[in-house]
């Protein structure tokens, strides 16, 4: 690679929408109306970095009603159950959050890949060759691909 540094695509990943079970948005497939009047929990990680979901409301020219932020998804399932916020978040995160939530579709597709970045200075690396390989095999073992 010209640039000093190698990627490979471990997984696609999609967003999902996250909330209570007795929200009414619970019921039925989530509209994008009824998604841009609903209350929000953002997750936003910090750095000035965006979530994908974000900006391609962004590119649509569109708003949430973000009513409250936080850096990470750490602790979020329980931060919402029982109150009236969705959140967005990528499938995967959605599932550590255990049982007790409603998961739907995101009525915003902006599917994102999953890569394994690296640089010239490990490339060649027997150690780091085999860890690249590990990390991929595990990913695809059990997420599939």
């Amino acid at each position: 690679e010209e640039s000093g540094f190698y990627c490979r695509n471990l997984i696609r990943e999609r967003y999902v929408c996250v909330m209570d079970p007795s929200n009414p948005l619970a019921e039925g497939a989530l509209s994008l109306e009824a998604y841009l009047s609903a209350s929000h929990a953002v997750v936003l990680y910090g750095g000035g970095w965006r979530s994908g979901y974000l900006r391609e409301l962004d590119a649509q020219g569109l708003d949430i009603r973000q009513v409250l932020s936080v850096p990470s998804p750490a602790g979020l399932g329980r931060l919402i159950s029982g109150t009236d916020l969705v959140t967005t978040v990528p499938s995967r995160i959605a599932e550590t959050f255990g049982p007790g939530l409603h998961v739907t579709d995101c009525p915003i597709p902006a599917p994102f890949d999953i890569d394994l970045v690296w640089t010239e200075r490990t490339h060649r690396s027997p150690l780091h060759s085999w860890l690249r390989d590990l990390i991929a095999r595990e990913m695809r073992a059990v997420y599939g691909g």
